[in-house]
């Protein structure tokens, strides 16, 4: 039997436009970072809650028993008003795209045959939601500010070995992260923070690191170099996409 594929989002009319497009934009983001190989809708709700298994809740997921019928998310965002009063309107967004990603884990636990677990749920979805800030964080402002940022010495520009084995070069969306990287991590001391014009690091840098094998690193932190990463490939057509919308 041949499922249909993907994520879809479809929003009831009375939600804030607001909500509508984060939760747009982050379902895009998603779309990069996973697969959907069973179409998922996320309906998004007027109402401050919804009613689940005899339960009032802010979002929920529905796992079908049979492959013949497919899943679905709720989410209530009528308390968005109120959420602002609450913690302020970034941090309200926030608050809804947390619920997103939690049932987007029970998703991915329900593909995978797993028990549902809440406690997985809440972690993995506050980390998706933040990694997802980190991602938009780095692509809106090297094309704001036209500059990249990376770190080298008299060898040459910095790269190390991520846990999968594969070489990696890092770049930082501002100055200030590339420098705290320095400063913080022992074997980068003899190192130095270089601008890379945003053009340069599209046309040049990353179709070269994309022939050579290499990942990227995009605001790498903490003296371990956590961070997010990509194929060359990914973040050229990323910042296409955003230049696209507007980014720059």
């Amino acid at each position: 039997m041949n499922h249909r594929i993907g994520l879809r989002i479809r929003s009831e009319k009375g939600v804030h436009e607001e909500v509508r497009k984060a939760c747009l934009v982050f379902a895009n983001w998603l779309r990069w970072q996973m697969e959907f190989p069973m179409r998922v809708v996320v309906y998004l709700k007027k109402k401050e809650q919804i009613r689940s298994n005899g339960e009032w809740v802010s979002a929920s997921f529905f796992a079908p028993f049979s492959l013949e019928e497919e899943p679905y998310i709720r989410i209530a965002t009528g308390d968005y008003p109120q959420l602002i009063e609450e913690l302020g309107r970034e941090d309200a967004l926030l608050a809804i795209l947390i619920s997103f990603a939690h049932e987007i884990i029970h998703y991915q636990q329900w593909l995978d045959g797993r028990e549902f677990s809440e406690q997985e749920a809440e972690e993995q979805g506050e980390r998706l939601v933040y990694d997802y800030c980190d991602d938009q964080a780095f692509f809106e402002d090297i094309l704001e500010m036209k500059r990249v940022w990376t770190i080298e010495n008299e060898e040459g520009t910095a790269l190390f070995t991520n846990e999968q084995g594969e070489s990696l070069m890092p770049f930082w969306s501002k100055e200030e992260k590339a420098h705290k990287i320095i400063h913080s991590v022992a074997f980068y001391r003899d190192h130095k923070a270089i601008s890379i014009a945003t053009e340069e690091f599209m046309e040049e840098w990353l179709p070269e690191l994309q022939e050579e094998g290499y990942q990227v690193g995009l605001n790498m932190y903490s003296r371990s170099l956590i961070g997010r990463e990509m194929e060359p490939s990914t973040v050229l057509e990323r910042l296409e996409e955003e230049r696209r919308k507007g980014g720059s």
